[in-house]
């Protein structure tokens, strides 16, 4: 989930198909969504053989692309999260999003307390875990073949993205659990974003490390290159997130020692 405090000037401008409105607030689909589901589709589709042998190239296809759109509405249930108790709480929420790399939840302003912004962030990651153990909780009851891949693989991208959205480093929902549970223990919000920058730091190297980790141990592995484009670009948004939330709270608080007087 990432905040922004910029203004909405239409869905022409930010180039998104709005899908539906929840009491309001836009959902919309970015191009690049489009972009992000054909390469799931082509990638995941030669693999569709090897789970469920004598699978035909269309039904590969077929597949491939169906579990391309339940990991996109996953990522949607996500956000939803993230909106549903935003606006419980009463901070406005301008639109969500669906991008390449997941998904944005846009909050109108800054939470003022930090149990709001606690809440807020571990709403996205528990309704992921939800929905990868009601999946997983269901792969029992499946007739095997199709369906119960299906089932399977959305339990995991579930409990994947949950499991991931928990890291403590901004912008990732652990990150801002992270910034909350500083505010609170501290009284001070920008400590809180200074210690979750530092943990997007961290994440973002890891991600580097895990993804080079193949080519220093020489290990085979067909998905080596891709492994390491994807982390490098997730690594990447996640140093660029975590850099524009400190600028975000340098702007928005008042430099240490200065008084309304001065």
């Amino acid at each position: 989930m990432t905040t922004r405090t910029a203004g909405i000037r239409g869905s022409d401008e930010v180039g998104g198909l709005i899908l539906f409105r929840i009491r309001g607030v836009p959902v919309m689909l970015a191009p690049s969504w489009w972009i992000g589901s054909l390469v799931v589709t082509m990638l995941y589709a030669p693999l569709v053989g090897r789970f469920l042998p004598g699978t035909g190239g269309l039904a590969s296809i077929g597949l491939a692309a169906l579990f391309a759109l339940l990991l996109g509405a996953s990522v949607l249930a996500h956000e939803l999260g993230h909106c549903v108790v935003a606006m419980r709480l009463n901070i406005p929420v301008r639109r969500l999003r669906l991008f390449l790399l997941g998904g944005l939840s846009e909050i109108g302003r800054t939470p003022r307390r930090p149990s709001h912004e606690g809440w807020v962030a571990a709403a996205g990651p528990a309704v992921s875990l939800a929905l990868g153990v009601l999946f997983a909780a269901a792969i029992p009851l499946t007739p095997t073949g199709a369906v119960r891949l299906v089932v399977v693989e959305c339990a995991i991208a579930n409990a994947a993205v949950a499991i991931f959205n928990l890291l403590p480093g901004l912008p990732l929902d652990g990150g801002r659990m992270l910034r909350a549970g500083v505010w609170a223990v501290t009284g001070k919000r920008r400590l809180g974003t200074r210690a979750a920058v530092v943990g997007g730091g961290a994440v973002a190297v890891g991600l580097v490390i895990w993804a080079l980790s193949g080519l220093i141990t020489g290990t085979p592995d067909q998905w080596l290159w891709l492994r390491l484009g994807v982390c490098v670009l997730t690594a990447w948004f996640v140093a660029v997130g975590a850099s524009g939330e400190l600028a975000a709270e340098q702007r928005r608080t008042w430099p240490d020692g200065l008084t309304l007087a001065g």
